[in-house]
């Protein structure tokens, strides 16, 4: 009866996410649900990508619950579109950087499953996808200016290496780094 008045109170997708939960931490702690007992010690064998698995579906589950909830998601500070806003300042201000996810998501304190599902529903793509349109948008401007060359212009923006630089820059914009020069010579970018 219990499970009845859940299932209804959650959505399906809610209701999913709490049956996973339940799978991956009868995996992990060895919990049955008869006994309502979990034993102190987790199994040996059990990955840290099992326990990572765990915590992203309840991640996923609590923000299913704030989508139910509109009197939580009033009471949040920060809105989510200032979240993206926030994200995205710290993605310029770290533009000449070798910046993770992790690097954002701590100076934000949030976590990563969270900001990334969040991002990705408000923007369309991944932190990292656009971060690195970001570098390669300083990169047009840099090439444009003429002052710097392809391997400046790759230590500036914080590329390992210059041919790191030019797969990402033909990813991102289409060409290469010398193609867009040449672009520009002939006025067509």
């Amino acid at each position: 009866e219990r499970l009845g008045r859940l299932q209804t109170a959650l959505s399906p997708s809610g209701f999913q996410a709490l049956g996973d939960i339940i799978d991956y931490a009868d995996d992990i702690f060895n919990i049955t649900a008869d006994s309502r007992q979990y034993t102190d010690s987790v199994d040996k064998d059990t990955t840290v990508s099992v326990k990572q698995i765990l915590q992203a579906k309840i991640e996923l589950f609590l923000l299913e619950l704030l989508e139910q909830c509109p009197e939580a998601q009033d009471a949040a500070p920060v809105s989510r579109s200032q979240l993206v806003a926030r994200t995205n300042e710290e993605l310029r201000r770290h533009l000449c950087d070798s910046v993770s996810i992790e690097d954002i998501c701590q100076r934000l304190n949030l976590s990563k499953s969270y900001l990334s599902s969040l991002y990705k529903r408000k923007t369309g793509k991944s932190i990292i996808a656009h971060f690195n349109e970001m570098k390669i948008e300083e990169a047009r401007r840099l090439i444009a200016s003429g002052r710097y060359n392809f391997t400046e212009i790759a230590e500036r923006l914080g590329f390992s290496s210059i041919h790191y630089f030019s797969r990402m820059f033909k990813s991102v914009a289409g060409m290469t780094p010398s193609e867009y020069e040449k672009s520009l010579k002939k006025g067509g970018a």
